[in-house]
């Protein structure tokens, strides 16, 4: 927290993006294990204030983006699947084609070389 107020960032650094898992805190960002850090995840940290200073802006998209990466992944890779209660079997039909859909999607665009550009268009 120290280094955020003293060091604002001033790039943006796609590394800082990837969540994180430390072993010896039991801590993973990857997989949120109660109800306050799922909403934590599904919720925005933009703020139209942060507009007015890059340092904020940075830093909001960069937890904007670690959240995207843990919602895909969740979706994708469920681990609490097994337990979900289904209303029918057309419902899990549909759930899995769109699984397959976005894995095929993700696939894709890793494959053809979509890439981030600081260039203009």
């Amino acid at each position: 927290m120290a280094q955020e107020v003293f060091e604002p960032p001033v790039h943006f650094d796609i590394r800082s993006c990837v969540p994180l898992v430390n072993h010896s805190l039991g801590r993973n960002e990857w997989q949120p294990s109660d109800r306050r850090q799922w909403q934590r995840v599904w919720s925005s940290a933009f703020k139209d204030t942060h507009l007015l200073n890059r340092s904020a802006l940075l830093s909001a998209m960069t937890t904007e983006m670690k959240h995207d990466a843990v919602l895909l992944f969740n979706t994708m890779f469920p681990s609490q699947g097994h337990r979900f209660r289904w209303q029918s079997d057309e419902d899990k039909r549909l759930y899995d084609q769109r699984v397959v859909f976005l894995k095929r999607l993700v696939l894709f665009l890793a494959f053809g070389g979509v890439q981030y550009t600081t260039e203009n268009n």
